[in-house]
């Protein structure tokens, strides 16, 4: 009985997964039949020259991925591909432009702005420092 119901959970599955949930109360005979209709492992595939897809079986005729026809060649993508190639070609990775100051313009204003914060805190840190020192005397 525990084997029957996975039996019976298994088609129940597969029924709704096929779309097939309004037979599943006719008979679950003719059901059994549609679950072993799996792929051969040994039968042969091609590959989607355009979504380099590997799993499509010789007996379908478009890629399961991309949707396109047995034998399809992508030209035009080639040719994008080549354009993208060319521009990414052009651009040297020895070239280096020449360095100037007003470049980095905001580097240098930030590391002073830093540089102040940083004299500000370590003034205010002095100040307290003689405070606590100091004792009460220049107090009102």
């Amino acid at each position: 009985s525990g084997a029957a119901w996975v039996v019976s959970a298994a088609l129940a599955v597969s029924c709704v997964r096929t779309g097939l949930g309004a037979m599943a109360s006719e008979g679950r005979e003719d059901l059994e039949p549609m679950l072993r209709q799996r792929p051969k492992a040994n039968q042969a595939k091609w590959m989607c020259k355009l979504c380099s897809q590997t799993r499509n079986t010789a007996d379908k005729d478009t890629c399961m991925t991309c949707g396109r026809p047995r034998g399809h060649v992508p030209e035009k993508y080639q040719q994008r591909l080549q354009e993208i190639r060319k521009w990414n070609d052009g651009a040297d990775p020895d070239y280096d432009e020449e360095f100037r100051w007003s470049d980095s313009w905001g580097l240098i204003v930030g590391l002073l702005m830093l540089a102040g914060i940083i004299a500000l805190l370590t003034w205010a840190y002095y100040e307290d420092q003689q405070d606590l020192m100091g004792g009460d005397k220049e107090e009102l």
